[in-house]
């Protein structure tokens, strides 16, 4: 998951509900998602090696086990992603089989040469480089919806629906949870497998894509008034101002079309600027692909 999306998870291991409840009992409420990927060793041998930077999912709403879909001993839970943690330590299996590790927030870095506080040549390169990232942002948008208009055609030919997808349905490849801080270094626990991610249809702007997304970030909570900004975010995301949030929300927001492992890196990325960057190179491929395909339905369609 990145920062903004939103999806459901259903609890029924005793492991993942005494996680959930310490979650709960921390200031923010926080889960982190241990993504693990296959590594190969040169002797042939595979195995599961955690990523260094890892998704945080702030829980939205918790229901009784009698409201989780009839699922009998279950818990159906709502989460958000809010920003992402670094591992500072190897996770170590615990007895009660969480996994253990040392984590801290992962800021972007608007720097250009050096940010400092005080005005100066190096704000002057952070303003560059926030420049440079709302130019990638317009090239995104534009590639996106052509694609949009490329797919609208593509289903029209082929009378078929969109792929499978929305804000709830999308995560990471692989991963575990795990409780967190979102602001200070603390520990990471994990436990389980993550439902594999679904690319989103193409049906949405990237524009309504963003709004959704900072709607689902404002929410505070079932009974209580949203947020008028993410100020609260801006320190776990590196922003320093409501306009660089704003930023930062749509370079992840460009990922929602694309592969498991693009939005990897975009996880992994702390710069705006790059992110969009390969956004708009994932979109660039998404397009060609859908040019093809169009063509191909035309011929045969003849």
């Amino acid at each position: 998951m990145l920062p903004g999306e939103k999806r459901t998870l259903l609890l029924r291991d005793r492991k993942e509900m005494r996680l959930l409840e310490r979650a709960c009992k921390s200031d923010h409420m926080i889960f982190g998602q241990l993504l693990l990927y296959s590594n190969f060793f040169e002797d042939g041998r595979e195995a599961c090696v955690p990523s260094a930077c890892v998704p945080l999912l702030q829980v939205c709403e918790i229901r009784e086990p009698r409201d989780a879909g009839g699922v009998e001993g279950a818990i159906w839970t709502a989460v958000k992603c809010v920003g992402r943690a670094r591992l500072e330590t190897e996770p170590r299996v615990q007895p009660r089989g969480f996994l253990l590790s040392q984590a801290s927030a992962v800021p972007d870095s608007w720097r250009a040469g050096g940010c400092q506080a005080g005005g100066g040549p190096a704000e002057d390169g952070c303003g560059l480089v926030a420049a440079q990232a709302e130019s990638a942002l317009l090239e995104v948008r534009s590639l996106q919806d052509t694609c949009r208009s490329l797919e609208r055609e593509l289903q029209a030919i082929c009378g078929s629906a969109p792929p499978p997808g929305g804000s709830e349905a999308r995560g990471a490849a692989k991963g575990r949870l795990g409780s967190t801080s979102l602001l200070s270094s603390t520990s990471l626990l994990g436990y389980g497998d993550a439902s594999r991610y679904t690319r989103a249809p193409l049906g949405s702007r990237l524009d309504t894509e963003v709004s959704e997304r900072r709607a689902v970030l404002l929410q505070n909570g079932l009974d209580e008034v949203p947020s008028a900004s993410l100020r609260k975010l801006h320190g776990a995301w590196g922003a320093r101002s409501e306009r660089e949030a704003q930023v930062q929300l749509a370079s992840w927001a460009g990922f929602a079309w694309l592969s498991g492992e693009e939005r990897l890196s975009a996880l992994r990325s702390r710069s705006p600027v790059e992110r969009l960057q390969w956004a708009r190179a994932g979109l660039a491929k998404v397009r060609q692909r859908l040019a093809t395909e169009l063509a191909l339905q035309r011929v045969i369609a003849k």
